[in-house]
């Protein structure tokens, strides 16, 4: 069946039981904040970045909330289910870390809802390095070979340490933003 987000938006989770069998969908549970407390860790809400370590030659910050500037890296194909009603998800508590070194930056993406252009943006804001590595998810496995060589052209644009950034994607980039991304190198 091809479903539309006006299927599913607003639904109630008894609507949606006929689909669960037919569709991808994850069904994630909540974060314990009990459980993570019991284990001594610590969990931080926060629309800000928030710097998690700092020491000599290195400091990482947990990225806040990531402004969503590129038009194109929108989406609204996400849901959540809250109060038991389905509605869009624009995944806005997406994070980064930004490893920064005396000479440059390091990105880690989780899976990078907030779109890699919006993300680099993001990191300029709090770190005026160049970046020398981007590793994780990029989050293309559904994109657009345009919104992915969009943002190969970005990429060739950013503030790079010694004139390269070496990417490593993973899980959610796709294997059409690989084949793309290693074309679009070898033609320079």
């Amino acid at each position: 069946r091809n479903l539309k987000n006006e299927d599913l938006e607003g639904k109630k989770r008894t609507d949606l039981l006929p689909l669960l069998s037919s569709l991808k969908i994850v069904n994630q549970e909540p974060i314990n904040i009990d459980l993570v407390k019991s284990l001594n860790g610590e969990i931080h809400f926060t629309k800000d970045s928030y710097e998690i370590f700092n020491s000599e030659g290195l400091k990482i910050i947990a990225s806040g909330e990531i402004p969503r500037n590129h038009i194109e890296e929108d989406f609204n194909n996400f849901f959540s289910l809250q109060e038991d009603t389905l509605k869009i998800d624009k995944i806005l508590d997406d994070k980064c870390l930004i490893l920064e070194f005396d000479e440059n930056i390091v990105l880690l993406n989780g899976c990078c809802h907030s779109g890699l252009m919006n993300t680099l943006d993001y990191t300029k804001t709090i770190s005026n390095k160049p970046v020398s590595h981007i590793i994780g998810g990029i989050h293309m496995a559904g994109a657009s070979d345009q919104r992915i060589l969009n943002t190969l052209d970005y990429l060739k644009k950013i503030d790079k340490y010694r004139n390269e950034v070496f990417v490593f994607p993973m899980h959610c980039s796709g294997e059409k933003f690989r084949q793309l991304a290693t074309k679009y190198e070898s033609a320079g």
